[in-house]
């Protein structure tokens, strides 16, 4: 077996540094992204939906595919907002893209069902 050549001297450290960095940061926004979520889901639970709908937008907007289908709930059934089903459709949507397999589920029944399936 042969061995690998050897590193310029302080490049190692470097990598090293540099990945230490960057799962510093990935590990940051996860939390914060997971934090607006999560104050969503307590205002949710303690039935402040006004609030609920505040941080789950802002998740949502965040990127949080989870989030923006509670926001599409919300207005499919019209929970603190007006029953919007275009608007419910385009948020499920959006937790799809997001790749969140109840927002993906969600829009292929919508799909199935504007086309008579089921």
């Amino acid at each position: 077996m042969v061995a690998p050549p050897a590193l310029p001297q302080g490049v190692f450290k470097e990598e090293v540094m540099r990945f230490i960095v960057l799962f510093t940061f990935l590990l940051n926004t996860t939390f914060m992204l997971a934090q607006d979520l999560g104050k969503g889901n307590e205002a949710y639970k303690n039935r402040d939906l006004e609030v609920a709908l505040k941080y789950y937008e802002t998740a949502c907007d965040k990127g949080v595919g989870e989030a923006c289908y509670r926001v599409g709930e919300m207005y499919d059934i019209g929970l603190w907002v007006l029953a919007d089903e275009s608007k419910a459709l385009n948020y499920f949507k959006k937790a799809c893209n997001l790749k969140y397999d109840k927002g993906c589920t969600t829009v292929r029944d919508r799909d199935e069902s504007l086309r008579g399936g089921w």
